[in-house]
């Protein structure tokens, strides 16, 4: 996994398994158009529904006053 960059806006994935592979897809289209990638909120058990992604840069803990 890349090195964080606090600059970009985190994502705190929220829901169920439907609800994560909509916002997998999604991501994954806005990067394929504009390349833009995200930091994610790490939780145990569904980050591997991210593994690889290509529109996450890392994952782990915001700082304060991050933008999610």
């Amino acid at each position: 996994m890349a090195e964080r960059v606090d600059s970009l806006r985190w994502i705190d994935p929220q829901g169920g398994f439907g609800d994560l592979l909509i916002l997998s897809g999604v991501m994954k289209e806005v990067f394929d158009r504009t390349g833009t990638q995200y930091n994610m909120v790490s939780y145990h058990g569904r980050r591997w529904l991210f593994a690889d992604h290509p529109a996450i840069r890392c994952y782990g803990r915001p700082p304060k006053n991050a933008r999610i």
